[in-house]
């Protein structure tokens, strides 16, 4: 786990509007790198971290073959009103 993952699921964070995350135990800057000897795991932080990734994996897929699909759907549609209204 890197610096900045650590700091942003640990307990002693807060967020400070000028220096962005702080850790708690030290008033510093997140800057731990590799290790943090004040590092307490926030387990609902990293659930809620894991489960928001793994909702971005399944948005992963390509879009581009459902947006072919509407547009030509819409032009079909189009034709066919585009039809009636000339009868």
């Amino acid at each position: 786990m890197n610096g900045v993952n650590m700091c942003t699921t640990c307990m002693a964070r807060h967020f400070d509007p000028k220096n962005g995350i702080v850790c708690s135990t030290t008033g510093e800057k997140h800057t731990c790198e590799g290790y943090c000897q004040n590092y307490q795991a926030d387990e609902d932080k990293i659930s809620i971290d894991a489960e928001a990734h793994s909702r971005w994996n399944v948005l992963d897929k390509p879009v581009w073959p459902q947006i072919i699909f509407v547009l030509l759907l819409i032009r079909i549609v189009g034709w066919l009103v585009a039809g009636f209204i000339s009868m």
